[in-house]
Parts: C-alpha cells; sequence; structure tokens
C-alpha cells in the first residue's frame, strides 16, 4: 500500500513538475498553453501523442503516433504526421463506417472501399472545384516525374479538354463541349462546326481521320443512320488481299446501303464500278444497270473520219461493197451482232465508225448524182435530135 502511495505521489509529482493549467488549458512542456491540451517539445526535433497496446508493445515502433517533426537544418523534414507503426490498415470514419477512408497496410487509399487495389479506388463520385482551369485537373507524370505527360479537367464553363506538357506550356488537344454535346480535335468547336471537329496541320502529312481494319480481309467502316434506322449507309474499306503496295487492285471502299447493297466500289487501281462489285478489267468506270443523262460527251483522241474526203482515200466500188454485204452480213469496218453481244460497243469509237460510213455513204450519192446527171444531159440531147 505504502508503495502505490509512493508511486502515486511521484506520478502526480512529475505530471505537476511539466504540465501548466492556464485559463482552462493545459500545456505539458509549456507555460502558455494555447489549445485545451497543447504538447510543447522544445529540445527535439519531435512532438506528439503516442498510443499503444500490449498488443503492439511500448517502442517507437508500436502502436500509432500523431505530431509534428521540426528539424531546423533539414526543410524537408518538416511536417506534421499521423502514422501506424503495425502493419495494419489504417480506418477514419463517421457514424461507425470504418471504410470512408482506409488507407491499407501497402499504402493503398480506399474511399468506401474494404480492399483499394490501386494506389487510389473510389466507391462513388467525386467532385474538383478551384479558380481558373489549371486548378480543376487531373495531371499525369512520367515516371522521372520531370514533367507533366498528359492531363484532363475543366478548361471553362462548358469545355472539358485532355492536353499534354511540353517545357511547363499546356497544350489542348481534345474538347468536349458538354453544353453543346460536341467534340474537337486540335481545336474548340464553335456554334457553325458540327458534332465533330477534327483541326488539320496542312505542315504534316497526318490525315484528319484513319479508320484501320484489325485483319487483312476485315472491314473499316464509317457507318450513317436515320434515327428509326430503317436505312443505314457504310462507307467501308478493305484490303481483300495483300498489304501495302502488294494486291493494291483487291482494296475496296466501298458505299453500301441497308436496302440495296452495295451501290458503288472504288478499287485499289483506280477502277469504279456501280452496283457491282467487279469493275471490268481495263476500263475506269463499270455500271451493272441504264445510265441516262442530259448531255454525254465523248472526248475521242484518235483521227476523226474527214480523212474520207481525201482525194488518197480508197473507198470500195459499189459492187464490191454489195459484194462484201452479201457475204458478211454487216459493213466494212463495223462489229457483227455476235461481237456486239458479247464485247458490247466503245461509243467513241463506234461514233467514228459510224461518220466514217455517213461520209462514205455521201460520196456514193454524189457519185450517183453525177451519173445521173450526166446521163439526163444524154437523154436532153437525144430528145433535141429527135425533134
Amino acid at each position: 500500500m505504502k508503495n502505490l502511495q509512493h508511486t502515486l505521489t511521484t506520478g502526480v509529482a512529475l505530471f505537476l513538475a511539466v504540465t501548466t493549467l492556464a485559463q482552462g488549458n493545459v500545456g505539458i512542456g509549456t507555460s502558455s498553453p494555447q489549445r485545451k491540451l497543447h504538447i510543447h517539445n522544445g529540445s527535439s526535433v519531435f512532438s506528439g501523442l503516442m498510443l499503444s497496446t500490449d498488443a503492439t508493445g511500448e517502442t517507437t515502433g508500436d502502436g500509432i503516433h500523431f505530431g509534428i517533426q521540426y528539424q531546423a537544418d533539414a526543410v524537408g523534414n518538416r511536417y506534421g504526421y499521423l502514422i501506424v507503426k503495425e502493419d495494419v490498415p489504417m480506418l477514419i470514419g463517421t457514424n461507425d463506417r470504418t471504410n470512408d477512408i482506409r488507407i491499407a497496410n501497402n499504402g493503398n487509399v480506399g474511399f468506401g472501399i474494404s480492399d483499394p487495389a490501386f494506389r487510389v479506388e473510389l466507391d462513388g463520385s467525386m467532385r474538383m472545384r478551384g479558380v481558373g482551369a489549371l486548378q480543376k485537373r487531373i495531371v499525369f507524370r512520367n515516371d522521372a516525374g520531370t514533367e507533366d505527360m498528359g492531363s484532363i479537367g475543366h478548361l471553362n464553363d462548358n469545355i472539358i479538354s485532355m492536353a499534354n506538357n511540353k517545357g511547363g506550356v499546356q497544350f489542348s488537344k481534345f474538347y468536349f463541349d458538354i453544353e453543346n454535346e460536341k467534340m474537337g480535335v486540335g481545336a474548340i468547336p464553335g456554334s457553325s462546326d458540327g458534332k465533330i471537329l477534327v483541326h488539320y496541320n496542312s505542315t504534316t502529312t497526318n490525315p484528319h481521320l484513319t479508320l484501320r481494319e484489325s485483319t487483312t480481309g476485315d472491314y473499316s467502316r464509317l457507318e450513317f443512320a436515320n434515327s428509326g434506322t430503317s436505312r443505314v449507309w457504310h462507307l467501308a474499306g478493305q484490303a481483300t488481299v495483300g498489304t501495302g503496295t502488294t494486291g493494291r487492285e483487291n482494296d475496296i471502299l466501298n458505299v453500301w446501303n441497308s436496302g440495296y447493297g452495295d451501290i458503288m466500289t472504288f478499287r485499289g487501281n483506280g477502277r469504279v464500278g456501280i452496283l457491282t462489285t467487279n469493275p471490268a478489267t481495263g476500263y475506269a468506270l463499270s455500271v451493272n444497270g441504264k445510265i441516262i443523262c442530259e448531255e454525254l460527251r465523248v472526248q475521242n483522241s484518235t483521227a476523226w473520219p474527214d480523212y474520207v474526203f481525201e482525194n488518197n482515200y480508197k473507198m470500195l466500188s459499189l459492187s464490191e461493197l454489195a459484194q462484201f454485204i452479201a457475204t458478211n452480213k454487216h459493213l466494212p469496218g463495223i462489229p457483227n451482232a455476235a461481237t456486239v453481244a458479247k464485247e458490247g460497243i466503245a461509243v467513241g469509237e463506234m461514233q467514228k465508225r459510224m461518220m466514217e460510213k455517213i461520209e462514205e455513204l455521201s460520196l456514193y450519192i454524189l457519185q450517183q448524182q453525177d451519173q445521173i446527171d450526166n446521163q439526163n444531159k444524154k437523154i436532153a440531147a437525144l430528145e433535141k435530135r429527135m425533134q
């Protein structure tokens, strides 16, 4: 009993020796406590509280520590701290919720998460506020930590932007106009721009938009659909054989409609097909169907048959012509019916040949007219003699 009294007396004496009561505040190590409990350590870099249990032990490596470190000659060693020394998580919560904030023993932090698998994991929504565009961003930095590689955040009242950082200057690359439901790549879309704006830099060879097939023979496709999806258009590219410059004649850019199928096909060798996916070899345009237009102009680079009227042009005599027709059943230089049925006709070449026949026919008529005129003169002379 005496030992207990001695211990208590000694403890109280020691407590009173380091404790000051002033205006309802309690000070430990200070004679002018500023709060209800004010702990001041003037001779050590550490000042704080330590809580431990029998399960943790009583050394500096045990329990939970709360306090401040201040080292006059090392600015980097000046900080406040709240540390759990044990290999257990730290829980911060309200209303008996232990997972409001959880710092796992591996350093991962979870908000509403009991087992955060990432450095920060959140179950719920997050709001950022700040003044100025750079105060409301999530920033990504490279491993070296020397330069920001990218960021995403609030640019102004309407725009969310994704940007990178070079030399300390932020360059925005993608803009999302949330209010007007628009997106810009390289520039902020204006009121007269469509839903997606791509700002093209003419100093580079980069395209505006690239759609790439996943594997050779697959399609890279752009789709246009009305609200009812009763009609859908596809603009699709496909490399059916080869890659790069190999097999380019089989590369296809195709316009397709859900109601009519393949409408127009562009081949890699420059051939175009309408209502056919296999344009004829040797022709720039193939049409599987009828064509109507107000005017068709054929530019023929070969000689137009005015040569028929040259003095050295040789024509068949009428008897030779009659013999050729009787034998071949078509005019000289004109394809027969079987050839036309099999190969069709070249409009420009056929117009040239038809003009050649018309001009030859004109010469035949003129020759016959000369013969008729001469015969009429002879008849008129004979009639005069008979009078």
